[in-house]
């Protein structure tokens, strides 16, 4: 049994394993929520339609971009460390600067 995927059973439980239980699937869900939400915004910046680009994009989030990309490479990284493959990286074929400024530049 996976912590991230959790039994469901519906033998009679004292109050401790009930509680276990709960706390098994409160992680289980959360987890689902997260690689979701991850997978959400991932397609929402790097599968784009015909005619725009991540650099676009990255103009426009502004001075937010550099923490944006960071978060976004922190969390791939914890979902692969829980999950191997779960989680996309930042492409290999684009090079993020990240300046002062809070802003990127994507190459």
């Amino acid at each position: 049994m996976s912590l991230l995927k959790p039994e469901k059973t519906s033998a009679k439980l004292s109050i401790a394993e009930r509680r276990a239980q709960i706390i098994k699937q409160q992680i289980a869900k959360m987890w689902q929520d997260l690689v979701r939400a991850h997978q959400q915004g991932v397609a929402t910046i790097w599968d784009l339609p015909e005619g725009t680009s991540v650099k676009e994009i990255a103009e426009h989030l502004g001075e937010d971009a550099a923490q944006i990309f960071r978060i976004h490479s922190k969390l791939a990284d914890f979902i692969n460390e829980e999950d191997p493959n779960n989680a996309r990286a930042i492409p290999d074929d684009f090079n993020i600067e990240f300046k002062d400024d809070g802003t990127v530049i994507i190459s």
